[in-house]
């Protein structure tokens, strides 16, 4: 299984599974578009439990550096790849967003009532 955290500003997928990637996402969309599958696994963190991580930026001043379209170029790529790709995306709809939703088999939306 692979994961992406998608929140690109605030992301905290990392912090959440305590890695420490030596890439992000904004490395894997700088190699495009000669990225395949072989490289892109060089930007994969490992968790101890097989789970494959492409983390956030560490700094959100690349974010900007990730479109849209390069985050649907990455997420076919994993998913040509792994059985399950799991997309952890910024809160509300942007563009990010709507660029892996459409391939998608399986949205599980999440909420918190504020108070």
């Amino acid at each position: 299984m692979a994961v992406v955290d998608l929140d690109l500003d605030f992301g905290d997928l990392a912090h959440q599974l305590a890695l420490t990637p030596e890439h992000s996402i904004a490395d894997a969309a700088a190699a495009l578009p000669d990225l395949d599958l072989t490289a892109l696994k060089v930007f994969l963190a490992t968790h101890p439990s097989g789970i494959w991580c492409l983390t956030a930026p560490e700094d959100a001043s690349v974010a900007g550096e990730v479109g849209p379209d390069d985050s649907a170029s990455i997420g076919d790529l994993l998913a040509a790849e792994f059985p399950y790709v799991v997309i952890d995306t910024a809160g509300g709809r942007n563009d990010h967003a709507l660029s892996v939703r459409e391939p998608a088999t399986d949205l599980v939306i999440l909420s918190v009532m504020v108070v």
